[in-house]
C-alpha cells in the first residue's frame, strides 16, 4: 500500500513502482479475461450483428492463437501481481478471471434456456 507516510521516504519510489506494476498486472488480467471470453464466444459472435466484426469471427485473428494469448496473458498477469504485490491479490485475480468466464458461460446457458 502506498500511503502519505511513505512520501519522501527512500521506499516511496520502489513502492510506487510496485504499485504501478501491480495495477498494470490487473489491467493485463482484465485483457486476458476479455480475450478468453471472445475466444469462447467467437462462434456466437459470428452470428450476431453487433459482434460479427470482431477479430476472431472475421478471421483476422486465429481462434487458437487467441486462446494461447489469453492463457499466457492470464499467467503473466497473475504471476506479475504475485511478484509485485502479494499472494492474496494474485489469487483474487485468478478467481476473478475464472469466475468471469464461468459467469459468462452461465449467462449464455440461461439465455438459451429462455429462448
Amino acid at each position: 500500500e502506498i500511503s502519505l507516510g511513505l512520501v519522501g521516504s527512500e521506499m516511496c519510489i520502489r513502492d510506487s513502482f510496485s504499485a504501478g506494476l501491480s495495477l498494470f498486472a490487473v489491467a493485463l488480467g482484465a485483457g486476458a479475461a476479455g480475450t478468453l471470453n471472445m475466444w469462447y464466444e467467437s462462434d456466437l459472435d459470428a452470428l450476431m450483428k453487433r459482434t460479427c466484426l470482431r477479430p476472431i469471427p472475421t478471421g483476422k485473428i486465429n481462434k487458437e492463437h487467441a486462446l494461447i494469448f489469453g492463457i499466457v496473458l492470464s499467467i503473466l498477469s497473475i504471476y506479475g501481481l504475485y511478484y509485485f504485490s502479494n499472494f492474496l491479490s494474485a489469487f483474487l485475480l485468478f478467481i476473478t478471471i475464472k469466475h468471469f468466464l464461468y459467469l459468462q458461460l452461465l449467462m449464455l446457458l440461461l439465455a438459451e434456456l429462455q429462448h
